[in-house]
């Protein structure tokens, strides 16, 4: 039998006609986003029942996590769907994949400390109504997936902070207090002595700096992209150069995720700080909050 045949016969082209009108008159992921917001609803009345069913980790939001790293300061690592990504065998814009890297993560993240906060994306286990519509829009596309694969491999019986406190500008809805968040944020560095671990000129770009008040500041530059590569020189210099009582600052990507938790084991207090200082530069700046300016905010510099 032909190929044309064969076509013919097992495919319902009535089907594929109407599925191409439909695609050239709507977007398929504002479909997919409208079906979840209906299915959402629907959940309202089945809740009771579902979530019995259901793993549900323990996730502090924004606020809670800010308060406890200021209460009771130890390292923190956080994971996000970029993290996720390379520990599922993907490169990401900031890291091509490592599979040494990628067996590090999964181990911190599976393995309860006593020196090491885990974060994770709060949104996935919390309703995203917040958030601003383009970071409720990826929640409800996006996070499923994320939410089920920690649900699987992380610990019922631990704490998780938000991976995403740090940051607020681009993310929170606008009834979120974003001055009397960032003040918060900014007195985690108030007073103490502090090490950056970023890219190589990422801080001079910015004009605001959320490390204003610290008490003093060593900036150790590593690369911009693929820093894993370079793992154990980075963890050379820090041990070289940064005494134990400075709070380390990583600003590397995935390759922050697990430095962190290294250098709490040599002694330190690191936590992986992301975007942040970008982030309070953008809410300073009060930049326009296009498409176009958080995809350039958010791509590798």
């Amino acid at each position: 039998m032909s190929f044309v045949k064969k076509l013919k016969q097992f495919w319902d082209w009535g089907r594929i006609y109407n599925n191409a009108k439909f695609l050239i008159k709507y977007d398929l992921m504002e479909e997919k986003y409208k079906i979840k917001d209906e299915t959402i609803e629907d959940c309202i009345y089945e809740f009771e029942e579902q979530k019995k069913l259901l793993v549900f980790l323990n996730v502090l939001d924004e606020t809670e996590t800010v308060d406890l790293l200021a209460r009771e300061p130890k390292s923190f690592a956080r994971y996000g769907d970029g993290e996720v990504d390379v520990m599922k065998g993907k490169s990401v814009p900031f890291q091509n994949y490592d599979a040494d890297l990628a067996y590090k993560m999964k181990e911190q993240l599976i393995r309860k400390r006593d020196d090491l906060y885990i974060g994770l994306n709060s949104s996935y286990f919390q309703s995203p109504i917040k958030y601003s519509e383009r970071n409720r829009k990826f929640y409800r596309l996006y996070g499923t997936p994320l939410r089920r694969y920690f649900n699987e491999i992380c610990d019922k019986d631990n704490v998780y902070l938000d991976a995403c406190c740090f940051c607020g500008y681009f993310r929170q809805g606008d009834s979120f207090d974003l001055d009397n968040h960032f003040k918060k944020v900014k007195a985690l560095f108030k007073d103490k002595p502090i090490a950056i671990v970023c890219g190589e000129g990422i801080l001079d770009k910015l004009e605001y700096d959320l490390f204003e008040y610290c008490s003093d500041k060593i900036v150790i530059d590593a690369p911009k992209r693929n820093a894993f590569e370079k793992y154990d020189s980075i963890i050379a210099e820090i041990v070289r150069k940064v005494p134990k009582d400075y709070l380390v600052c990583a600003i590397l990507g995935m390759t922050a995720t697990v430095l962190v938790g290294d250098l709490a084991k040599e002694g330190y207090i690191a936590w992986d700080i992301g975007h942040a200082p970008q982030d309070y530069d953008a809410y300073m700046q009060n930049v326009e909050k296009t498409d176009a300016v958080i995809d350039k905010f958010y791509s590798p510099d």
